[in-house]
């Protein structure tokens, strides 16, 4: 009598079962994973898209309130929530023409963001946007900042609940055409 009994193989017959119940976690984590990264990167586009869209409106003049902006970008991000898991600021930036001084205002469109920028990464910001020509009246332009935080919830909860995401968009104010 034979105490184990091979497959043509070699292999015992358990072995596979074994070796499944190993990888099987290893496997589970991947997908899971790469679905967490997947989720995250579809909300971050959707944050840079959301900002991108509030400073188009709001660098057009006068024409739309904050009011309007705010909901053209809620709209915008309708997959995601931004009222509960989301902040928005908007500051608009300018350079004073005698002393050359970088002066903003920040205010806040949706739950009372903390803006990231402060003085001198503003002036930066603003020399950045501004130094593309040698042209001494592109010094008196307004610019729009919108920055956007977001809390992105993720689906699985293992090891975050939220991943912490933040984006902002720059765009020059245009005169109302």
């Amino acid at each position: 009598m034979k105490l184990s009994q091979r497959q043509p193989n070699g292999r015992s017959p358990g072995q596979s079962l074994v070796e499944t119940a190993l990888i099987m976690p290893l496997l589970l984590f991947m997908v899971i994973g790469v679905v967490e990264i997947s989720n995250a990167l579809n909300d971050y586009i959707a944050i840079t898209e959301v900002a991108r869209e509030g400073a188009r409106l709001s660098a057009r003049g006068n024409i739309y309130t904050q009011a309007q902006v705010l909901q053209v970008m809620r709209d915008q991000a309708s997959s995601l929530d931004l009222n509960t898991n989301g902040a928005i600021a908007l500051t608009v930036i300018q350079s004073d023409s005698s002393s050359g001084i970088v002066q903003y205002e920040t205010t806040s469109l949706l739950n009372s963001p903390v803006s990231r920028f402060n003085q001198s990464t503003m002036s930066e910001l603003y020399n950045q946007a501004t130094s593309t020509s040698n042209q001494t009246y592109l010094r008196k332009e307004k610019l729009i900042l919108i920055e956007v935080f977001y809390d992105c919830p993720t689906l699985f909860k293992f090891i975050y609940t939220n991943i912490p995401m933040y984006t902002y968009a720059v765009m020059q104010i245009q005169a109302p055409s």
